[in-house]
């Protein structure tokens, strides 16, 4: 490559975000108006659109790893069409690593080969179940769920080396920050009442692409990212960054008063306080005691204990075992390929559209038994090659353990409750996953 050539790349890395920026504004003038009024969506374009200038001014060189940050803070924006904006963005970025790889003439697959595979895999035996489609949007949407997961853990596989990792890892109590304000800011102009709470939780909590289980589920991610960066070894200002994040998401966790979230939370906690030692075991457990001191002192605090202790909030229950059991059912008279990727609500069968609220009786009764082994192997894999890769490294090593805090506690969670089939999650438990797996094989 001639003495050009570095020049000629930061012309087009330039050329490339100033294009992102300007796209990302049309898109934010075009989406989050739903969400947010016309006001709001303007001003957000207007920033963007600045940036953009600031780019084309050669700003400084931190506006590249920023872009990073915010990537998956993009996901509180909402959208009627199809595609959220956090998709437009990853497939930008999916292009724009296709021409870094092209340009520095290095096709090799960042991450994993294994993991690939994988992946590839769960595609695959989506596409299988191609010709049972009865409605082909609701086919491509589920396909496009699971296309935008695994593209976002191989960008973070390409981009986050040792210099850009910090700068993804501030990423994780970003999109938390992003979320937690998001809620705070829609039960606020909903006028929020403590002893309505529960009674109008719905109301209260739809943001738009969600509402207080599926919300709580989402920020319950970057709750246990964020934990893992203030106990485990990293920068100073990541970790300060971290705990100040943690206030709001726990206020935001606290107002949607979802069980099952808090549980997971809880799990994901103690499981960080067996899984590291030495001072880091002592961090957890003083931030699980904090932040129960906290909670127990919010007004909401009662509400939450009721949906514990009243009788009438065990229905629920009986609700997830009764579609349990309609979606094994499903699966047992759809073996091989199941009722076809995302037509189980196309079905006359007594589950018929309802979701069963657990996502491997959901893979296993809409792509079938290759599906549901090509599922399990992802998450196997996901933890194996960082478990595999670190081993030999005692540092690296507690950052594969917290990866597999993560997943357990991420597939326990969707056992209950409806975390994977929504897009949000799945593009944030990929993205955060590839973040602690980057940390633990950063080859």
């Amino acid at each position: 490559m001639s003495s050009s050539g570095p020049a000629v790349e930061r012309r087009l890395e330039w050329a490339y975000l100033a294009v992102t920026v300007v796209l990302g504004a049309a898109v934010v003038v075009g989406t989050s108006g739903t969400l947010l009024g016309p006001v709001e969506s303007g001003a957000i374009a207007v920033i963007l659109l600045l940036a953009c200038a600031a780019l084309a001014l050669g700003a400084t060189r931190w506006i590249p790893g920023l872009l990073f940050t915010l990537v998956p803070a993009v996901s509180v924006f909402n959208t009627r069409h199809g595609f959220f904006p956090f998709d437009y963005v990853v497939f930008a970025l999916a292009f724009y690593l296709v021409l870094d790889a092209l340009w520095r003439r290095d096709l090799r697959l960042p991450g994993p080969r294994s993991l690939h595979v994988a992946f590839l895999a769960v595609i695959a035996s989506g596409l299988l179940t191609l010709f049972l489609a009865r409605e082909f949007s609701s086919f491509a949407g589920h396909l496009k769920r699971v296309i935008v997961g695994y593209l976002a853990a191989v960008i973070v596989f390409r981009f986050a080396d040792r210099e850009r990792w910090p700068w993804f890892a501030l990423s994780i109590p970003a999109s938390g920050l992003a979320i937690a304000l998001l809620v705070i800011g829609v039960y606020l102009r909903r006028g929020f009442l403590v002893h309505k709470a529960y009674e109008l939780r719905t109301f209260y909590s739809n943001v738009g692409w969600g509402t207080s289980n599926y919300v709580a589920a989402v920020l319950s991610l970057a709750v246990l990212g964020s934990a893992i960066l203030l106990v485990l070894a990293t920068r100073p200002w990541l970790r300060i960054v971290s705990a100040i994040s943690l206030l709001p998401m726990g206020l935001a966790m606290a107002l949607l008063v979802s069980r099952g979230t808090l549980v997971a939370v809880a799990l994901g906690l103690l499981g960080l306080f067996l899984a590291v030692g030495g001072r880091r075991r002592w961090s957890v457990l003083t931030l699980s005691a904090l932040g129960t001191a906290l909670l127990t002192q919010l007004p909401v605090f009662k509400v939450i204990l009721l949906r514990f202790t009243l009788a009438s909030q065990t229905f629920s229950y009986y609700a997830r075992l009764v579609g349990w059991k309609l979606a094994f059912q499903r699966f047992v008279e759809h073996p091989l390929l199941g009722v076809g990727l995302g037509q189980g609500k196309f079905q006359t069968d007594e589950l018929s559209n309802l979701d069963p609220h657990n996502y491997f009786l959901s893979v296993a009764s809409e792509t079938g038994i290759l599906g549901l082994l090509a599922w399990i192997a992802l998450l196997v894999i996901l933890f194996r090659t960082a478990w595999v890769a670190s081993r030999d490294d005692r540092n690296r090593r507690t950052w594969a353990v917290s990866l597999g805090v993560l997943l357990a506690v991420a597939v326990v969670h969707s056992c209950y409750e409806p975390t994977f089939p929504g897009a949000n999650y799945f593009f944030l438990f990929f993205w955060i996953a590839a973040i602690l797996h980057r940390a633990a094989d950063p080859a």
